[in-house]
């Protein structure tokens, strides 16, 4: 059984320094180089999380591997943090570099005056899961997450917008950057 643990105990523990806690766990990106490593680096990760009998999110591009952990129902628990220390020490035997400035979470957000009504629909809609009474997810945890709110009627009514967690250190060029290069940049892995 797992235990919930707070995200300030997450990251002031050892062993996790290129893990960020965003919204729904913690995640941090490593740069493989080439699809090969990523793909063995992943192996390994499975081997452990198996071991563990606790899964992390794994996302394996052309030559980056980012990795989220996380509890569904409890958020960060003991178990995420026993497995983010394992996965940061299979990536320090792969001789991976870490850069977890290069993650991100997004989620909806949805500012409703009758929330539970709005939310029974879009779940209905995007056949995403209830998690609690705020949250829908993607069965696969593939998809951004839906957060509900509770906004008395103030027109626009059942606003919609974007959540956009970053790392601290993010935060110094984020807006300024976005908005300049959001033309001119490719994501990382993107083909040109």
């Amino acid at each position: 059984m797992a235990t919930q643990i707070s995200d300030a105990d997450f990251s002031s523990a050892e062993g996790v320094a290129e893990w960020r806690v965003l919204f729904w766990g913690a995640k941090t990106l490593y740069e493989t180089g080439d699809f090969a490593t990523g793909a063995k680096f992943v192996a390994a990760i499975a081997e452990a999380a198996e071991a563990l009998g606790h899964a992390p999110l794994v996302d394996l591009r052309p030559d980056t591997v980012t990795v989220q952990v996380v509890t569904p129902g409890v958020g960060l628990s003991d178990r995420d943090l026993q497995l983010a220390r394992s996965i940061s020490g299979i990536a320090a035997r792969f001789g991976l570099k870490p850069d977890p400035s290069a993650v991100q979470h997004v989620q909806l957000a949805f500012d409703a005056e009758d929330r539970p009504a709005v939310m029974e629909f879009w779940r209905a809609a995007l056949g995403y899961v209830a998690v609690g009474d705020e949250d829908l997810i993607e069965p696969n945890l593939i998809g951004p997450p839906a957060w509900f709110q509770d906004k008395k009627f103030v027109p626009p009514r059942n606003r919609i917008h974007m959540d956009v967690s970053v790392p601290h250190e993010s935060t110094q060029s984020w807006p300024p950057a976005a908005a300049s290069s959001a033309t001119a940049s490719r994501p990382r892995g993107c083909p040109s």
